[in-house]
């Protein structure tokens, strides 16, 4: 299952990469509640390699269907690796892979940061695969609904930080 996704921000290309490379960025987002461990922060191999893991607790009314109850646990580890190639250029790309461990799930995509009249986009693409036989495809349609909306609410939590930060005008 694939999920399209663009956000248009009204920064440059090379000042929201910069964002995206600071890990303040990433600490303000998702340290508060001290969920974050960070594997790998830095350049390796002409990348720029974000490896973390977040701890993140089920919340109470989250909507989980039947069949893929099983595998949630009340305490989740999501596994997230960006890796942005630091070729220049007026435009970044990278790749995003997202699992929760245990469970069948995988998200791989791609990042795409290109200059816009008044800012740059930040344009995604996420394939979304379950392996779980007979079932696994409508697990890998929920969980692509989800993803796109958690997107959504990325780009929220960003322009917060973008605002917080003086980079974009409130």
């Amino acid at each position: 299952m694939k999920v399209h996704h663009e956000d248009v921000y009204p920064i440059g290309t090379d000042a929201l990469f910069a964002v995206y490379t600071d890990r303040e960025f990433y600490n303000s987002r998702f340290n508060a509640a001290g969920e974050l461990e960070m594997l790998h922060f830095g350049e390796r191999g002409g990348r720029f390699v974000i490896d973390m893991k977040r701890h993140v607790a089920l919340r109470s009314d989250a909507k989980i269907p039947p069949l893929a109850r099983k595998f949630v646990r009340d305490v989740n580890v999501l596994h997230t690796v960006l890796e942005w190639d630091l070729s220049q250029g007026n435009s970044r790309r990278g790749v995003h892979r997202f699992r929760i461990e245990g469970v069948p799930l995988e998200v791989v995509g791609s990042m795409h940061l290109e200059p816009r009249a008044a800012g740059c986009a930040n344009r995604m693409v996420l394939e979304v695969k379950c392996s779980i036989p007979l079932i696994g495809g409508k697990i890998a349609e929920m969980a692509a609904e989800r993803a796109g909306k958690t997107l959504g609410k990325d780009y929220d939590s960003t322009m917060k930080y973008l605002r917080a930060r003086g980079l974009v005008q409130a």
